[in-house]
């Protein structure tokens, strides 16, 4: 985030798709003041563990939620989608609804 030199304003939320260890929904937060909402999606349970540990350890708010990524539907105002190394994991039909709906749906707000 440092290197992008973004200028605006934090999100309220950053949905962290394939969050793994919460890794790096954390790093992009701690960049970000006010610091946002983490909402992690895994499938793993010992991962969301592992996040939740990553982030009570630095002091950040979040939660995660087990589902398959390829569920979740976006577009809340204030909202920012981490999908760090997800995306190219995912079967092809998969991938296209997904992609399709990061970018096709303002307004909604994750949901399953």
């Amino acid at each position: 985030m440092r290197s992008l030199g973004s200028s605006r304003r934090s999100p309220d939320r950053i949905v962290d798709l394939g969050c793994g260890t919460g890794a790096s929904g954390a790093a992009w937060a701690l960049e970000r003041e006010p610091r946002p909402f983490i909402q992690g999606f895994d499938r793993s349970p010992w991962a969301l563990e592992e996040a939740r540990r990553t982030l009570a350890a630095i002091g950040l708010r979040g939660k995660g939620r087990r589902v398959d990524v390829g569920r979740v539907r976006f577009g809340g105002a204030g909202e920012a989608i981490l999908a760090a190394f997800t995306v190219n994991e995912l079967a092809p039909e998969i991938r296209g609804r997904l992609l399709s709906g990061m970018l096709e749906a303002p307004g909604r707000g994750p949901s399953f």
